[in-house]
């Protein structure tokens, strides 16, 4: 008996010769390579000689489970990703078309695994959503096919890789913000996670804003690591808006959630506006005013202060109250008026106005708001008229 590989070139006699016994034989031929086609030929032999071979018969031995892949080493990583490659198994014992790509990181128990087609001597696969500067364990195993079925041979050893350090995952935690004084905030959290800081942490960014208008975004970073700080040269009575972030020596992590916080009332540093004055009558003067501007009002306004030539003289209590009349005057004096806002929680007086001059109305003059003035007994009513000189009977009369 002969036999060979389907693309060897010639026949291998066999060493061996079966006894014939009867009108049929057979012999077992061992240490074949799997998955592969043979051919066999059959020759008689008697005393006279050998004939010519018979028939050839071709024969595909089974697949078989494959070796382990070789050389499984890393080309390529980063902090959340790793590249491998390994060469397909020594002995593939029949067509190797899929392989099965195990991981695990260094603390869990449970593989995660990647199913990779490939043909290639040489296969590579890139495994991502790692954690960075953490350990994992790789291993690979190939498998032939054989009538549809996976024939699944050894894993290669594990191989021991550790991810590059990378920037936080994770924010500080249970981030405070509480008003200190009119101008600061004192701002404290708790440090990022361990397992999520990547690396050490070497500074916090805080980010802060008004609620109440569209100002950009101040920052400031601690210069070591701390778990609070104070935010100074803020406007009083501010809600403000706080976030803050970690960083290692690779960036930047996420900002927190934000925090909420307001700074203490103060004085207002601005004083009212459009100050008026009016005589109307000659002991009398009316002072009318608009608010300070919501900007420099830090605080709850609870009134306001008004100034007679250069006293202190009228206090007008609440803040929708802005016009007051001003008794017990002299007749056709001028006088100066300055008006302040009053922070009543804190009873602080802001800035006043610039001084503003009116005058009283003469003895008998008509006041421009009444229509009504007095000649000796005799009270007469005139709508919307304003006269200027000492009233006398002649005038009087022509009207």
């Amino acid at each position: 008996m002969e036999g060979k590989l389907s693309e060897a070139p010639v026949y291998t006699p066999l060493p061996h010769r079966i006894p014939a016994v009867g009108t049929t034989g057979w012999f077992v031929i061992d240490d074949l390579e799997p998955a592969e086609s043979y051919y066999f030929q059959v020759r008689a032999w008697n005393i006279i000689g050998i004939s010519e071979p018979g028939n050839a018969l071709e024969v595909q031995t089974f697949a078989s489970n494959p070796s382990a892949p070789r050389n499984l080493q890393v080309p390529y990583k980063n902090s959340t990703a790793v590249q491998l490659s390994w060469e397909r198994p020594q002995q593939r014992n029949g067509d190797v078309r899929v392989y099965e790509l195990q991981y695990r990181d260094q603390n869990s128990q449970d593989f995660d695994s990647i199913e990779v087609v490939s043909t290639s001597p040489t296969t590579s696969q890139l495994v991502v959503n790692l954690w960075p500067l953490t350990f994992y364990h790789f291993r690979v195993r190939a498998a032939t096919v054989w009538n549809g079925e996976r024939l699944w041979g050894n894993y290669s050893n594990f191989l021991q890789v550790q991810t590059n350090p990378g920037a936080p995952f994770a924010a500080p935690r249970n981030v405070q913000a509480t008003g200190n004084s009119s101008d600061t905030i004192l701002v404290e959290w708790q440090e990022i996670p361990f397992s999520m800081q990547n690396g050490v942490i070497t500074s916090y960014t805080l980010r802060y804003k008004r609620t109440d208008n569209g100002e950009v975004w101040r920052t400031k970073t601690t210069d070591r690591p701390t778990t609070s700080t104070f935010l100074s040269g803020l406007k009083p009575w501010r809600e403000y808006r706080i976030e803050v972030q970690g960083t290692n020596a690779q960036g930047s992590g996420p900002f927190s959630d934000p925090a909420l916080a307001r700074t203490f009332q103060s004085a207002p540093t601005g004083a009212p506006t459009d100050v008026s004055i009016v005589g109307v009558s000659p002991k009398e003067i009316q002072v009318t005013w608009q608010p300070v501007s919501s900007e420099f009002q830090n605080g709850v306004i609870g009134g306001y202060r008004v100034k007679l030539d250069g006293q202190e003289h009228t206090y007008v209590s609440g803040a929708a109250n802005r016009d007051v009349t001003i008794g017990g005057l002299r007749p056709w004096t001028e006088y100066l008026v300055e008006v302040a806002a009053v922070n009543v929680a804190l009873n602080v007086t802001g800035l006043y106005s610039a001084a503003r001059s009116g005058r009283t109305l003469e003895d008998g003059e008509i006041g421009m708001n009444t229509g009504h003035f007095r000649f000796g007994k005799t009270s007469l009513t005139i709508l919307d008229v304003r006269y200027s000189r000492p009233v006398t009977s002649s005038s009087v009369m022509s009207i």
